[in-house]
């Protein structure tokens, strides 16, 4: 048997063989786990106009025979989300880049045109942790949690 918490996003057992009352004990716990861990999550999630906190979402996998984990990630119906999502996350001081806003034009061969694009001045966003504070605060919570489910159906 192995515990998982890596990338602070994934809590989940993995067992050689699971025993079938523990797999359910275990799949209703990190069940409820998932489900406080994105009650705190959408808590810490920065709000503005409230879409990130909507594209909040949890999922739990019991599906493969020697699994079950429990995820809180963001799920974005747009892919140019996930950028914005992580930059929140983690921050950044990069400049950004910005498309033909002012007009500059280069010649390529053949007399086709091509848009010169420009930099930015660097853009400090600073970091909000808002997935991975939340889940180092309730790690010790779910491995004691974890622990106390194994116990009980140890004992019976």
């Amino acid at each position: 048997m192995a515990l998982i918490t890596r990338g602070g996003l994934e809590l989940g057992l993995r067992f050689e063989q699971f025993p079938e009352a523990l797999r359910a004990r275990l799949e209703q716990r990190i069940g409820d786990l998932t489900e406080e861990l994105e009650s705190r999550v959408q808590s810490a999630t920065p709000y503005l106009t409230g879409r990130l906190r909507s594209e909040i979402a949890e999922r739990v996998y019991a599906d493969v025979a020697d699994r079950i984990a429990g995820y809180v990630s963001v799920v974005a119906d747009e892919h140019s989300e996930y950028p914005k999502a992580a930059t929140r996350e983690y921050g950044t001081n990069l400049p950004r880049r910005i498309k033909d806003h002012g007009g500059v034009f280069r010649r390529l061969n053949r007399g086709q045109k091509y848009v010169e694009s420009h930099l930015t001045k660097p853009v400090h966003i600073l970091a909000r942790r808002y997935l991975r504070d939340p889940f180092e605060a309730m790690r010790p919570e779910i491995e004691s949690a974890l622990d106390e489910t194994i116990g009980q159906a140890a004992a019976e």
